[in-house]
C-alpha cells in the first residue's frame, strides 16, 4: 500500500507544486492550508517521514497565521521537485 500511495502522490506532484507556487506568490494562506494539510495526509502513509514533518510544520504555521518559515517552505518545494528527478 505505501508503495502505491507513494506513486500516486508523485503523480499528482506536478499539478500539485504548480498550485503550491500559484497560491504562494498569491499569498492565499486559507488555500494554500488546504493544499498543504492534503498532502501531508497523504505523506501519512508514503514512507516519507522528512517531508512529513515539513509539511506538518508548514500546516501548522499557516494555520495559526504565524510567521511563515520561507527558508523551510523552499527547502520543501525543493525536496519535492527532487522526488520528480527520481
Amino acid at each position: 500500500m505505501e508503495q502505491d500511495m507513494l506513486q500516486g502522490f508523485i503523480a499528482r506532484l506536478p499539478a500539485s507544486l504548480a498550485e503550491i507556487k500559484i497560491l504562494r506568490a498569491a499569498q492565499d494562506t486559507a488555500a494554500l492550508e488546504r493544499v498543504i494539510h492534503k498532502m501531508h495526509g497523504v505523506l501519512t502513509y508514503c514512507g516519507l517521514p522528512h517531508l512529513k514533518s515539513m509539511f506538518f510544520q508548514i500546516e501548522s504555521e499557516l494555520h495559526s497565521e504565524s510567521y511563515i518559515n520561507n527558508a523551510l517552505f523552499d527547502r520543501m518545494i525543493e525536496e519535492l521537485q527532487l522526488l520528480l528527478t527520481v
